[in-house]
């Protein structure tokens, strides 16, 4: 059974509105055509974070995937974007981009 959280909010924390926002301008980037590349993506982030980093989080993972075979941002920017928001730069990293892409 599915358990219904009264008035549950639409995002549980600040960042997952950032996340579903970043996934609506990566379409405008031209980074994501449609939902099968995205779950694609999605599917194959490392199995562990898929397992524990929770909704947002796999979304996050494939966002990062898609953006970085796209070429709008490369790993190493992201992981120092980490890094300068205090983040953990030893910590795992949900995306695993494609060295050559498919291209949709």
């Amino acid at each position: 059974p599915v358990t219904v959280e009264p008035d549950e909010p639409a995002f549980h924390a600040r960042w997952e509105a950032g996340v579903f926002a970043m996934l609506r301008a990566a379409g405008a980037a031209g980074a994501l055509s449609n939902s099968d590349q995205f779950r694609y993506a999605i599917e194959r982030i490392d199995p562990v974070a898929y397992l524990t980093h929770g909704y947002y989080g796999r979304w996050l993972g494939g966002l990062e995937t898609l953006l970085v075979e796209a070429g709008v941002v490369t790993r190493a920017e992201l992981d120092a974007r980490v890094v300068a928001r205090g983040g953990d730069p030893t910590a795992r990293v949900a995306a695993r981009p494609a060295v050559a892409p498919d291209r949709v």
